[in-house]
Formats: C-alpha cells, sequence, structure tokens
C-alpha cells in the first residue's frame, strides 16, 4: 500500500496504538450478556475473539466500536472511547459488521464510495475501483448492492472498508479494523483472501480485531485470542495458549481434541473426531 500523507483539516485524529478493555459489562432489557470482561490487543496483531454462539463475541464488539452503551472502560491509547469524536474515531478505525442493511436502491460504487467521505482524496487512500479489484469485483461498480448474493454483498462492504482505514499507519499512529465474523458468507478463496488481507494489515502496523467462529483460521492467522464463555471471559493468550483441547471442549461442550501440524506448532480441530 502507498504510505498516507496528512489528512487535511478536521479534528486532529487519536494516536491508537493499543486497545484496551477493562471490566466490560451490558444489559441488555433484565438480560446481562457481558459480565467484566476485559483484555488487551496491540496494534501489529491480529487478536481474535471466540466462543459459541450466545457467548457475547459481537456484542463485545459493537461495546468497542461505539454501537452499545456498557459498564467499565474501553480506551484507545490510553483515552476513553466513549468520549472521543466520531470523526477522529473514524479516521482510525473502521468497522466490517456482520450484517449490513442499505434501505436504498444504491450501487455497488455508492457504497463503496462511503468509505472515502471519511478520508477524501487523502494520499494512501484505495479509489473505489481499485478497492472493488482488490476484493475480486472488478466490473461489479455499477451493479445494485441489493441484487448481489450475500457474499457480494460481504466483499462491497469490505471494499468499504479499505476505502476507509486506507493504510495500516497514517500520520495520526496506527489504524484499527473491528471485524465481525468477516468471513461468514464467503467461499474458501475468498474467506483466505480476507483473513490474508487482515494478516497483512497487522503485519504493517495496524490493529485487528475480529469475532472469528472458525477455529482453524483463526490459528492459522491470528496472534491473540480471547474466549468468551456465557458474556465471561474464559481464557486470553496466544494461540497456541488458547485452542487447547481441554478449553476448546470446555467452550463448545463437546470432546474437540486439539491436534498440531507438524513443524509449525499450529493447533488444528477436526470435528470429524469430536465426541459428545
Amino acid at each position: 500500500m502507498a504510505s498516507s500523507t496528512n489528512i487535511p483539516g478536521g479534528p486532529h485524529p487519536i494516536s491508537a496504538s493499543r486497545l484496551d478493555v477493562e471490566g466490560v459489562c451490558v444489559v441488555i432489557g433484565r438480560k446481562e450478556i457481558l459480565r467484566q470482561v476485559g483484555f488487551k490487543a496491540e496494534a501489529g496483531r491480529f487478536s481474535a475473539i471466540i466462543g459459541p454462539n450466545g457467548s457475547g463475541k459481537s456484542t463485545l464488539l459493537k461495546a468497542i466500536i461505539g454501537e452499545l452503551g456498557y459498564h467499565g472502560s474501553i480506551r484507545l491509547a490510553g483515552r476513553l472511547v466513549s468520549e472521543e469524536n466520531r470523526r477522529e474515531l473514524s479516521l482510525c478505525r473502521a468497522v466490517l459488521p456482520q450484517h449490513t442493511s442499505v434501505a436504498f436502491p444504491l450501487t455497488v460504487h455508492e457504497v463503496v464510495s462511503l468509505g472515502r467521505r471519511v478520508r477524501g482524496n487523502e494520499g494512501g487512500s484505495y479509489s473505489v475501483e481499485d478497492a472493488l479489484a482488490a476484493v475480486d469485483l472488478n466490473g461489479f461498480s455499477g451493479r445494485s448492492y441489493q441484487q448481489l448474493s450475500g457474499g457480494e454483498q460481504q466483499r462491497v462492504q469490505l471494499a468499504r472498508v479499505l476505502c476507509q482505514v486506507g493504510a495500516p499507519v497514517g500520520p495520526e499512529g496506527p489504524r484499527w479494523l473491528f471485524l465481525d465474523e468477516p468471513v461468514s458468507s464467503l467461499d474458501i478463496k475468498h474467506q483466505l483472501w480476507v483473513m490474508r488481507f487482515a494478516r497483512s494489515f497487522a503485519e504493517g502496523g495496524g490493529g485487528v480485531v475480529a469475532v472469528m467462529h472458525d477455529l482453524n483460521l483463526t490459528a492459522m492467522f491470528a496472534d491473540h485470542v480471547l474466549a468468551l464463555k456465557q458474556g465471561e471471559a474464559r481464557a486470553e493468550g496466544s494461540v497456541q495458549q488458547v485452542i487447547t483441547s481441554d478449553l476448546v471442549s470446555s467452550l463448545y461442550e463437546c470432546v474437540l481434541p486439539v491436534g498440531e501440524t507438524p513443524g509449525r506448532e499450529m493447533p488444528f480441530v477436526l470435528p470429524q473426531v469430536a465426541g459428545h
């Protein structure tokens, strides 16, 4: 990617080298969804949030990006996210939600260009066509967003994110990607593309936090893993520390032996050998 230049006009964006989540609780209605969850994610690393359905993964991500109210503390580079200007936050982070509804009959070009409104013509930012090419959607610019498949819509949204976030590091410091199940609707080719992109973004100095269901993709690409169950943090650490037979079996309530690929010490889970 090309390097960024100074962002013209507007407030000075925040520096964001680390994300600190401390004692976060979320209550929706009368139900407590998250209880005293804490973890730390650093720029330059790919952090994954794993756990069974209903464990609070997406809720935690929504709290981090400011879509849900919470008790506790969420900080970027020591500054409370809840107190930051949305414009400033949009310059240092982009969000790929699990589902995105587009109410108006927009073209693919119009959806992707929403990301460019944040950075305008800043150097290092993707053009709409370059972003679409990057996600293997050449020639889709004039098509109706509503007429695309679920996987194609997800890739359009990723192109929008590319336009918004640009390079992994800008003049304000590292930038962040927050991804909620980013490969859920994709075929294996595009799953690998998304994961390689996220990994490359982290290796370039940016921060990545992704809600993940696929444990093997998590093991392949993540540096750091937070495991949630029933709204609580059950483990946090490296892939090798978290994706173990005992922990994975406890999380998902079935016997899931975790193996290890020869020579690379990468854990892998085979559902074919799962027990009750």
